[in-house]
């Protein structure tokens, strides 16, 4: 079988042959149809690295359909119609045992596609994260804003919008995706390379300020992000950390701080089963628009090109999947 690999040096993406997995009494063998790539973790903590990549963290949104199960395996049969926590692979072995109630495969209802069902894993965290929000304040009173509408950003701010809040304003530097954000259901939508931001917030809320900020920008961008975030949050307001992989300290001065409560995405004691249910219910009713939000596919074998794109060009470019034939 094939599957999408990163050896040693920055950018060596190529495809490697190995063995179809064995699997154990219980673990299912499913016969991918698509993967997703996450561009945040795949490009800054895989793509650009230095060293070898493990294969198993090369991806973890994938469907497919199963071929093989384990003779313990009571919940699934084969040619279940599934999505996984999964490397971007032409087949995976996947355990149906659920660990730290952190559900790794799911059957997809009807009303979800194979294509869809890529967005299940980073839907569920999407649930989770505005779900801590909701644990804090209640959202419907909430001025929200997003900063970043890449593909984490959008799906959060598609999550928040089935809270009804106060008010939600996405924000991007990419007109492609301000025009999406607005598509998909965003109240008001700022291109925050136009002026500064505090500006365009400060007419958006009357000069009250947002009383939620969802940091979700990805890569070394997150810096500027994170200092837009504390210049435009209100008093005794919420900062969300979502974005990763700065490669430097966030840095803020004790008096910006004062009064706000800052978080780093969801708590570990989080129910994720429940947000796992949730985000497979919200793709299935259209909340979730994943059809809207898939720009490009690739053939897996056209890999390295598709990596590439999302590191240098990504101007009009929103989810990338791979297609497993």
């Amino acid at each position: 079988m094939k599957r999408i690999a990163k050896a040693e040096n920055k950018f060596n993406i190529f495809i490697e042959e190995v063995p179809i997995p064995k699997i154990s009494p219980t673990e299912v063998l499913i016969k991918s149809k698509y993967s997703l790539v996450s561009r945040g973790s795949e490009i800054w903590r895989r793509y650009v690295r230095a060293e070898a990549i493990q294969q198993k963290m090369m991806g973890y949104c994938l469907t497919g359909e199963i071929v093989e199960v384990g003779n313990l395996v009571k919940s699934f049969s084969i040619g279940d119609k599934v999505a996984a926590v999964a490397p971007h692979s032409e087949y995976v072995s996947v355990d149906t045992v659920d660990k730290k109630l952190t559900p790794s495969i799911v059957k997809l209802p009807i009303g979800i596609d194979l294509k869809e069902g890529t967005f299940w894993p980073l839907t569920t965290s999407s649930v989770l994260w505005i779900h801590e929000i909701s644990k804090l304040v209640p959202i419907k009173d909430q001025i929200i804003t997003i900063i970043g509408q890449g593909l984490v950003g959008s799906l959060i701010m598609q999550v928040a919008l089935t809270h009804t809040p106060k008010k939600i304003i996405a924000v991007d530097i990419f007109d492609f995706r301000c025009k999406l954000a607005t598509e998909l259901g965003a109240q008001f939508v700022v291109n925050s390379s136009e002026n500064s931001l505090y500006d365009h917030i400060d007419k958006i809320t009357e000069s009250k300020k947002s009383n939620v900020v969802i940091e979700a920008v990805g890569g070394p961008s997150g810096k500027i992000a994170f200092e837009q975030s504390l210049e435009i949050v209100s008093p005794g307001g919420i900062i969300q950390v979502i974005g990763l992989y700065e490669n430097e300290p966030l840095q803020f001065g004790s008096g910006q701080i004062q009064g706000k409560k800052i978080i780093g995405g969801f708590s570990t004691n989080a129910d994720r089963k429940w947000a796992s249910d949730q985000a497979l219910k919200l793709i299935a009713q259209k909340y979730i628009q994943p059809n809207k939000m898939i720009t490009h596919q690739f053939h897996y074998s056209e890999a390295k090109n598709a990596f590439e794109m999302l590191y240098g060009n990504i101007s009009n470019l929103m989810a990338v999947v791979f297609e497993w034939n």
